[in-house]
């Protein structure tokens, strides 16, 4: 939009511009709604360039798309060797023609550093999708030692855990959870002491070092 008014002179409104980019990758890559039928050619290329690469797609009875999971084999070789063994797991929404939810798996390296483990889409967060993310990362990983799960307060996330890694520790993300405390109080300080609280790493000084 920036260079259209610069190099063009011309005012483009945002609308128009989100339209224009969709007939552009129209033209190039072809209907959105023909693309879905891309989905398992792009799945085997991804395994047959990068082997132990898994990739899974799952169709409903009328043959129509319902989840989609990928974990690279990088990302495995990675996080059996070196990575963190805490993982933190979330859904955004996507946005487009199509709508849906893009799951994700993350941990972090050694520098501190986003790790991502797996990812899939499905149309709907729920316990059911959840359910089904998690099996494939359990095929995917297995069940490390000394594994721990954290993701937000979402309750299908909570029953999805209890049923796929019932002996992993699973605990909620301390910035979602702060999110939550300022929206219910919207004070300052009850926020400032969660966050405070939720940072301590033991049980025994966790409320005496709060109220420093």
């Amino acid at each position: 939009m920036v260079e259209m008014q610069v190099e063009h002179r011309q005012h483009l409104l945002y609308t128009k511009a989100w339209r224009a980019n969709d007939h552009a990758d129209a033209s190039i890559f072809g209907p959105p709604e023909e693309l879905f039928k891309l989905l398992s050619a792009y799945c085997h290329q991804l395994t047959e360039v990068n082997p132990r690469t898994i990739s899974t797609i799952k169709i409903n009875v009328v043959n129509q798309f319902e989840y989609m999971f990928i974990t690279h084999a990088t990302s495995l070789h990675r996080f059996h060797a070196v990575i963190r063994l805490v993982i933190a797991i979330d859904g955004t929404h996507l946005k487009g023609k199509f709508s849906g939810i893009m799951f994700v798996a993350i941990c972090l390296d050694a520098n501190n550093q986003v790790f991502p483990l797996a990812y899939g889409f499905d149309d709907v967060e729920d316990e059911m999708s959840w359910t089904w993310f998690l099996n494939e990362l359990k095929n995917a990983i297995g069940s490390p030692k000394d594994c721990m799960i954290i993701s937000d307060r979402h309750l299908g996330i909570k029953v999805a855990i209890e049923k796929v890694y019932p002996n992993v520790p699973y605990g909620c993300c301390v910035f979602h959870m702060a999110k939550k405390i300022k929206n219910d109080y919207k004070r300052k300080d009850v926020t400032f002491f969660s966050n405070k609280h939720g940072r301590q790493t033991r049980n025994l000084n966790s409320r005496k070092r709060c109220w420093r």
